[in-house]
């Protein structure tokens, strides 16, 4: 993700997980809000919103797994 991205991350199946390889990124589900660092992990086990957003200037890369289709929507 570049390092202004704003976005969601929509999962169309049940399974969907991810991990930080690179820089930070605020990630939101539902109420839940955390800041997101190498090395830490998402996931979720129905169809969700993932929302994202980089701010601190850098890029980030996140490896997404998925056992259907998802789709990266910017703001």
């Amino acid at each position: 993700m570049p390092s202004d991205f704003s976005g969601k991350v929509k999962s169309n199946h049940s399974m969907l997980r991810g991990v930080i390889i690179q820089g930070n990124v605020n990630h939101q589900v539902k109420a839940d809000k955390s800041v997101l660092v190498p090395g830490s992990y998402f996931s979720s086990e129905e169809k969700v919103v993932h929302q994202f957003s980089v701010d601190n200037g850098k890029d980030c890369i996140i490896y997404i797994r998925s056992k259907g289709r998802f789709d990266v929507v910017m703001d």
